[in-house]
């Protein structure tokens, strides 16, 4: 009984979300009402800047709109049911919103707007409504949402981005415009209550990876626009998922190009891409990056890496490290090897991690990998480390291990 409930309260929320709503679309354009006005003349704007005026023979009624807020409520309403995201219920209300002409979603969104109180599936249909605008124009989706007050700037953040990937994908010279337009009023902060982040870097590093390749030349122009600290932002983000091959090679090229072909800051760039799916998926990507032997090293270690230390699981065991270690970089596997083992004392512990480090080490007398594992050993294990560094049998490689610490105790 407890599911019929729940969904019985589910559609008593929508139905009381729909309350007045004849009333509101009337008293949402009330002349009286100056926020209102504004808003309506805002939303009016932009959709004429894009698109073909609305003949009033078009223009959609009260009742018209009463009944698409009605399905569109309906859907949302169950979009999260019970406290879970329904995917197929989300891609219900994504083609439903595919239906509906600008026009009625700018309405649709100055409605919602209007009201001084929203409901969870209003809040969803709120956030969709921009999909929608962004596959029919993302210029007017943009500007429309952008100045927004938002629940929450991070999802918001995301939602952009991914609309204007999409958008470059398609016409990247008209993503060029729209960015440098905003970028020069200053336009190009997402707020909520808490905090505001400033998307410049973001947006500017999704231009620079999409036309690379096509316009090298307006890709180091657009970079050369950002300010250091937009640029290590840009870094934070997603450089090579979702793109052609083509475009990551460019994007790897004008990595190399721009920071004197540093290994970590292609392997920073390649981060969220290197933690998705397996590792035996990746030997593809990284292959075609085409690396040099140090950045192969980087990208690898990357990998093996966030498998360690993101998240709650460790999502990968010592003998699967190094055998995936072995394949991609040989001749880097003792370094690599003594990183990974390092980084998972957390999860097996000091001894048994030392000890598989020094097992890998039986027929190399200068114990690289072991060597690797004490330099980069919790510093918490301190004593334990010193003790490993003094049965080094090469002298060099114990003064660097105790030279981490000062020195030998």
């Amino acid at each position: 009984m407890k599911p019929r409930k729940t969904t019985l309260a589910a559609l008593l929320l929508v139905a009381v979300a729909l309350v007045g709503v004849g009333v509101r679309w009337k008293s949402s354009s009330r002349p009286g009402d100056a926020s209102s006005e504004g808003k309506s003349g805002a939303l009016a704007e932009r959709a004429g800047r894009t698109h073909e005026p609305v003949h009033a023979s078009s223009r959609s009624s009260a009742r018209d709109l009463d009944r698409v807020l009605f399905r569109l409520l309906s859907i949302s309403g169950s979009v999260r049911e019970q406290g879970k995201f329904q995917l197929p219920k989300a891609r219900d209300l994504q083609a439903a919103l595919d239906e509906v002409p600008v026009d009625q979603l700018l309405a649709i969104l100055e409605n919602l707007d209007a009201r001084e109180a929203l409901s969870p599936p209003h809040e969803e249909l709120i956030h969709c409504i921009f999909g929608a605008l962004a596959r029919h124009d993302p210029a007017l989706a943009l500007d429309t949402y952008w100045d927004r007050d938002h629940k929450s700037a991070k999802a918001m953040h995301f939602r952009v981005d991914f609309a204007f990937r999409s958008w470059i994908q398609k016409d990247p010279e008209a993503a060029v415009a729209w960015f440098e337009a905003r970028r020069a009023k200053g336009h190009l902060t997402l707020t909520d209550a808490e905090k505001r982040i400033d998307a410049t870097g973001e947006l500017g590093g999704l231009l620079v990876q999409g036309i690379a390749a096509a316009d090298p030349a307006k890709a180091a122009e657009v970079w050369s626009m950002m300010s250091e600290a937009q640029r290590s932002a840009s870094l934070e983000g997603d450089w090579f998922s979702r793109w052609k091959p083509g475009q990551q090679q460019a994007a790897a090229a004008f990595l190399r190009e721009h920071f004197d072909h540093d290994p970590e800051v292609l392997a920073k760039a390649a981060s969220l891409r290197l933690r998705q799916g397996s590792l035996e998926d990746l030997g593809g990507f990284i292959d075609g990056l085409s690396p040099s032997s140090d950045e192969r090293a980087a990208l690898v270690g990357e990998a093996v890496r966030t498998r360690i230390e993101e998240g709650d699981e460790l999502r990968i065991d010592p003998a699967a490290a190094r055998a995936w270690i072995l394949a991609q970089a040989p001749d880097q596997a003792a370094p690599l090897t003594g990183a990974a083992l390092a980084r998972m004392v957390r999860w097996h512990g000091f001894p048994e991690m030392a000890d598989a480090a020094r097992a890998h080490d039986a027929t190399d007398p200068a114990q690289p990998t072991l060597v690797a594992f004490l330099m980069q050993a919790p510093e918490e294990q301190r004593a334990e480390i010193l003790q490993r560094a003094a049965d080094l049998s090469d002298p060099a490689a114990r003064r660097k291990v105790e030279g981490r610490f000062g020195g030998a105790p």
